[in-house]
């Protein structure tokens, strides 16, 4: 296939006037008038890389924790926002709910692994947001799903799936915390959040191989200018890079600008943080184990505290874009490329021969028209 007159992300900037050409599941050349039987005008679309969302707990009435199924069905869904691939995240759960879920997530990688006519955004393994958090800083995590960190439970959890851990967020103040980062990374990478670490603790956390902030300024301690806490630590250190639910929900844009002007858009990962409810209306949803209400797309629990979001991946791009003012080019790739990098996924993200053929067709509202996964159309409006 060679997709011809578009405007296409290629690096930092967009270019027209160039086709791309897909052969299999790679890109396989970038150049004028490229010659082929198979051409899709995209009618001067932005042509960009697929979405990577590296921290989704569910969509469309699927959850990560209902296993298999429930991701396969998030996957389906997710391919109309333009999200080519993600990570399927874990709540806070007890050993057995959790290992269910981490094993769950292999399956269903196995099973769209055997079939190459699967529909869906490819997952890409699994990001265990809990249990190894601080339950002063749980948020909408099941209190009796914290659990103390150490080699033992972890094994417990991942058993024979380890090998696709891709993320786990964990708090770095927490006894164990050290001994099991030390552990899992430089295999597993690993994030700060749900916890109220000092700044010199998530400095330290560092040296353990953490380098991403999870949901950056919810669930943390916050910022003080004599206690800088998780997220003035993250904002002056140059080795982490921070997550962002960008629904104006979770983050005034001013907000997001400081993360944006202090870490630049290169450390800035456009996330959703999606539970179930999203894009199923307002009502009663579960959350893990947890009773949330959504009501005007806010997702809560009955006390009030956010419970993840209803937000979906282009709408975070829509967001930055026109409410926070930064540059389609970056913003885009917030998206993409630099979520994807961040878990050493280098090989999708970029429009460029060679790469994955994970694909998105943009309108000029920032909707999706066309999502295309290993070269594959597995989206059109």
């Amino acid at each position: 296939m060679i997709i011809t007159n578009a405007k296409v992300l290629l690096g930092d900037k967009f270019a027209t006037g160039v086709d791309v050409k897909i052969t299999g599941d790679r890109i396989v050349e970038i150049g004028e008038n490229l010659s082929g039987d198979e051409k899709l005008d995209a009618q001067g679309r932005v042509l960009a890389p697929g979405f990577c969302d590296i921290h989704i707990h569910g969509y469309g009435g699927h959850d990560t924790m209902d296993g298999e199924e429930g991701v396969l069905g998030m996957s389906r869904g997710l391919a109309s926002h333009g999200c080519t691939s993600f990570l399927a995240t874990t709540c806070s759960a007890p050993v057995e709910p959790s290992a269910f879920a981490v094993r769950g997530v292999k399956k269903a990688m196995q099973t769209q692994a055997a079939d190459p006519t699967r529909h869906g955004a490819t997952v890409l393994g699994c990001h265990m947001e809990g249990p190894f958090l601080n339950d002063a800083k749980r948020g909408a995590q099941d209190p009796n799903g914290i659990l103390k960190p150490s080699v033992e439970t972890y094994e417990k959890i991942v058993g024979e799936a380890g090998d696709i851990v891709r993320l786990m967020t964990i708090a770095p103040e927490i006894e164990g915390a050290r001994e099991l980062c030390l552990y899992v990374n430089p295999g597993v990478k690993l994030a700060v959040g749900h916890s109220i670490a000092t700044a010199e603790q998530v400095e330290t956390a560092g040296d353990w191989g953490c380098d991403q902030i999870t949901h950056m300024f919810n669930g943390m301690n916050p910022l003080h200018h004599r206690e800088p806490g998780v997220p003035g630590a993250a904002l002056a250190d140059d080795r982490y890079s921070v997550q962002m639910i960008c629904d104006l929900v979770h983050l005034h844009r001013l907000a997001i600008r400081v993360c944006y002007n202090a870490k630049g858009y290169e450390h800035c990962i456009l996330i959703t943080d999606a539970m179930s409810a999203t894009c199923m209306g307002d009502g009663r949803y579960k959350l893990g184990a947890l009773d949330v209400i959504v009501k005007n797309g806010e997702a809560r629990l009955p006390e009030g505290n956010l419970a993840g979001s209803t937000l979906t991946i282009e709408r975070a791009v829509k967001n930055v874009i026109e409410a926070v003012h930064i540059p389609a080019e970056q913003a885009l790739q917030m998206a993409s490329r630099i979520p994807a990098e961040s878990i050493g996924m280098d090989d999708r993200g970029v429009i460029a021969v060679g790469k994955r053929a994970d694909l998105v067709l943009l309108d000029s509202d920032w909707s999706v028209a066309r999502t295309i996964v290993d070269g594959q159309t597995v989206y059109t409006k």
